[in-house]
């Protein structure tokens, strides 16, 4: 009996060893004018990581900003967010996401709304000032907070529908791009590109019915799936105005595995497909696009469609 339970009581501490998670690791990484932030990666247990081989029970990141001391969380935050809407004030945020933005600021993704905010220190006085990523309130997400360099002073910031912001650092400014993803900035002229996709058209309205009792009913209408081409845009980086857009006749064309990092991108692009480094993709896109400016417009001029890539498995629409 005394042997039972022996083992029964190792057995019971090799299961409390395993499934103890590792310590967490904490660093600091920004500390301006008694503002910080800290970052501290959690990792699970071996007991929780055999457990989940795919991925779930693996690590988990957490932050803490601070402002002289006091967490930058809980219901006080809303009036820093909002101070211009009242029914916001209790409501209850924290950083989820943080990113350092340039050398005297933060970019801070708050839970509950997912609100984006950049947030540092002005004359002593901490400054939020919330961004909103797209002047439409339904493309107005941020899900994944990734900065990327543009040139010393700029960073871009993709949103959940995969519209491009570029964020100036000093003085700081946020120019929309809109839809799509940034390939190069050549003469202040950003260019971007929208993938095809698939899209849904509609082909009959829904429609009042009588059912096989005789009571009326909805009689759902038809829809069909199409692709939608892709697509180049030309904006202007300094102020976001769209300059042209071309939308390509051939629904079965899309571009190469551009290296451009940018969030979303080359999901539907063939495995096979030619890769253009980033190092290459303003040379890329100068062969393959130009931008023809008259007095009165300016368009998009497709110079090389070689340097574009057939899509795997499409099929031309009939006619």
């Amino acid at each position: 009996m005394r042997i039972s339970n022996a083992i029964a009581a190792a057995v019971g501490l090799a299961l409390l060893a395993l499934s103890a998670p590792p310590p967490a690791h904490s660093a600091v990484v920004f500390s301006r004018d008694q503002l910080t932030a800290q970052r501290t990666v959690s990792r699970a247990g071996p007991l929780a990581r055999w457990l989940h081989p795919a991925g779930g029970g693996g690590s988990s990141v957490g932050w803490n900003v601070a402002w002289r001391g006091e967490d930058l969380c809980g219901r006080w935050v809303g009036a820093l967010l909002f101070p211009d809407q009242h029914t916001r004030h209790d409501r209850f945020y924290c950083p989820s996401q943080v990113a350092v933005l340039g050398s005297d600021a933060l970019l801070v993704l708050f839970s509950q709304d997912d609100i984006l905010a950049r947030v540092s220190t002005r004359d002593g006085a901490l400054t939020v000032q919330r961004i909103d990523v797209s002047p439409e309130p339904r493309r107005n997400t941020i899900r994944h907070l990734a900065l990327h360099p543009v040139d010393a002073g700029t960073s871009r910031l993709v949103t959940a529908w995969h519209d491009t912001l570029l964020l100036r650092h000093a003085p700081f400014a946020v120019v929309s791009l809109g839809e799509g993803h940034l390939i190069d900035i050549d003469a202040g002229v950003a260019w971007l590109v929208i993938e095809p996709t698939t899209d849904t058209e509609p082909l009959r309205p829904d429609r009042m019915g009588i059912d096989a009792q005789g009571t009326p009913t909805i009689v759902r209408g038809e829809t069909r799936s199409v692709r939608t081409p892709l697509a180049f845009r030309a904006v202007r980086a300094d102020d976001g105005r769209e300059l042209a857009r071309l939308d390509l006749d051939d629904p079965c064309l899309t571009v190469p595995r551009l290296a451009l990092d940018s969030e979303g991108f080359g999901r539907h692009i063939p495995d096979d497909a030619a890769v253009v480094a980033r190092e290459a993709l303003p040379a890329w896109r100068a062969a393959t696009l130009g931008l023809v400016r008259t007095e009165s417009h300016s368009v998009i001029a497709l110079r090389d469609a070689g340097q574009l890539t057939p899509v795997a498995a499409c099929a031309h629409p009939a006619g």
